[in-house]
């Protein structure tokens, strides 16, 4: 009679624990769905954010952004006013984190600076003393296409809140496909910008080649 006993209350102990395994699992696969859904919208709207700045910066006249003072011939330093402006529409656009913004102001004033102390020298017409042959939204002189939703946007780290990534062009041949530039993300204000880019390094745009 004991082991009847032993063996019915070992029957029920596994049905329960059964039970709330099946019940557990019922409990986890909504959240896990959530979750997958999340993350795809996430990676939807930062291939997106790419895209659509990309199409901004096309837009937008930035010559404005870096627009000399000539003496002499000599550019002496840039015109914060308009500087002013241009960071006004970066910030209106939505595209842009405060982080990049601020790495942009930064490197304005210092190249400002340097050209205004002589220690940078530039002839007017000629090439800059920041100047390193290449674009820096792209590090790249030309692009195959202007179409900008056909960028191949690749997100190689990702959490809730942050996102490393490069883009490159894919269908124009292999040398245009080996290009990579590497961009961060972030969520500010609970919307996708662009935090780093790897043209705008700092440091990389203050150095002087004269």
């Amino acid at each position: 009679m004991k082991s009847i006993k032993t063996a019915f209350l070992l029957c029920s102990f596994a049905f329960l624990m059964s039970c709330k395994g099946e019940k557990e699992n019922e409990n986890a696969t909504p959240n896990f769905s959530i979750e997958a859904k999340q993350a795809d919208w996430d990676r939807n709207e930062v291939d997106k954010l790419v895209k659509d700045a990309y199409k901004w910066i096309e837009k937008t006249d930035g010559s404005k952004f870096f627009r000399p003072f000539v003496k002499d011939s000599m550019i002496v330093g840039f015109d914060p006013i308009s500087q002013s402006l241009y960071m006004k529409q970066m910030q209106e656009s939505g595209y842009f984190a405060t982080e990049f913004r601020n790495t942009i102001g930064r490197i304005f004033n210092k190249q400002d600076e340097l050209l205004r102390s002589g220690k940078a020298l530039w002839h007017d017409g000629e090439l800059g003393p920041f100047d390193t042959g290449v674009n820096q939204w792209c590090n790249c002189q030309d692009t195959p296409t202007d179409d900008y939703d056909k960028m191949n946007v690749v997100i190689e780290k990702m959490t809730s809140d942050t996102a490393e990534l490069y883009w490159n062009w894919v269908g124009f041949g292999e040398d245009w496909e080996q290009e990579h530039y590497h961009i961060k993300v972030i969520k500010e204000d609970g919307k996708w910008k662009i935090a780093r880019m790897e043209g705008w390094d700092y440091e990389d745009n203050v150095k002087v080649s004269n």
